[in-house]
């Protein structure tokens, strides 16, 4: 249903409530009314929901998606593929992916063009600063 969804231009909203009703609310994902009406309620259309889930559209798609993750050797989420070329497995630290994309950025020849000059964490906000 995902892939449905992000053709409809509601991917992110629909996965991130998927994740939500699963981790957080413990909700049954797996049924298919459940799916229907987290797809509703981020205003998807429920019967063209349950058209997606009644047919097979996009199982090559994801098929092709599994076959892909299996020859990358993943085994289990979070995983990123990053350039199809690094991989990061299971929740890391945020200097693994720092690292991850500054080779990619290295590799490609790009270098940043803005310079950051401060102390980390100093932030304004409604006029009033943290210092």
């Amino acid at each position: 249903m995902a892939k449905w969804a992000y053709t409809k231009g509601k991917g992110s909203e629909f996965s991130e409530r998927v994740f939500h009703a699963y981790f957080i609310e413990g909700k049954e994902i797996g049924k298919r009314d459940v799916l229907i009406r987290l797809a509703e309620e981020v205003g998807l259309n429920g019967k063209e929901a349950a058209e997606v889930l009644d047919g097979n559209q996009f199982l090559k798609e994801v098929e092709k998606e599994i076959q892909q993750a299996q020859v990358y050797g993943i085994r289990g989420v979070p995983f990123f593929v990053i350039e199809n070329k690094y991989g990061i497995s299971g929740a890391q630290p945020q200097g693994i992916f720092e690292q991850a994309i500054k080779k990619v950025a290295e590799e490609k020849g790009m270098k940043p063009s803005l310079q950051m000059v401060g102390e980390e964490g100093n932030f304004c906000s409604d006029g009033q600063c943290d210092l």
